[in-house]
């Protein structure tokens, strides 16, 4: 079994015996093991392998700290809120798995610096149903003007904001 941890200094347990650095490879027995892998101001995580003779298998482990640790768990409870003062429904999600992200060389409209990656979302986070309409980001940003396109305005109180900077868009949330 080979253990990958981070922060690389974390420290593991099996079976509740220390057994060192937490990044290593173990030869273990052919029966559940409970490891255990920590560092002081981390959320210890603790997982159970069964080894198999003749496979090699990966535990990949990052610790979250204490407060990302203590923010999933507030956030556990809160499958849905509500935000104030635009009332927009936020649904939260939790991230399994990976995907595959960005653009093939061969597809049309890509740019020069994208390219195929493999993602994985480690964190849970909360996601509108919608997006969010000009009406709604005026209440934030009175002054703000998504523009128009081709001739066509998109500056309608139902329309979603646009021309919003990541910076503006990050305020917003927050």
């Amino acid at each position: 079994v080979f253990v990958t941890a981070q922060p690389g200094d974390a420290t593991l347990q099996i079976d509740g015996r220390d057994a060192g650095k937490a990044t290593q490879r173990l030869r273990l027995t052919t029966r559940s093991h409970t490891l255990a892998i920590s560092k002081p101001g981390y959320a210890t995580r603790t997982v159970t392998v069964t080894p198999r003779t003749g496979t090699s298998q990966n535990v990949d482990i990052t610790l979250a700290t204490a407060e990302q640790a203590r923010i999933e768990k507030q956030a556990a409870a809160m499958p849905a809120v509500k935000t104030s003062p635009a009332g927009q429904q936020l649904r939260l999600v939790r991230p399994q798995g990976s995907f595959r992200m960005g653009a093939s060389r061969r597809e049309a409209g890509r740019r020069a610096n994208e390219s195929v990656r493999q993602v994985k979302l480690v964190r849970p986070f909360y996601l509108s149903g919608r997006e969010v309409t000009n009406a709604e980001y005026r209440q934030f940003d009175s002054a703000h003007s998504s523009g128009s396109a081709e001739g066509a305005s998109l500056n309608t109180d139902s329309q979603p904001v646009v021309n919003v900077s990541w910076d503006a868009a990050a305020r917003y949330c927050n």
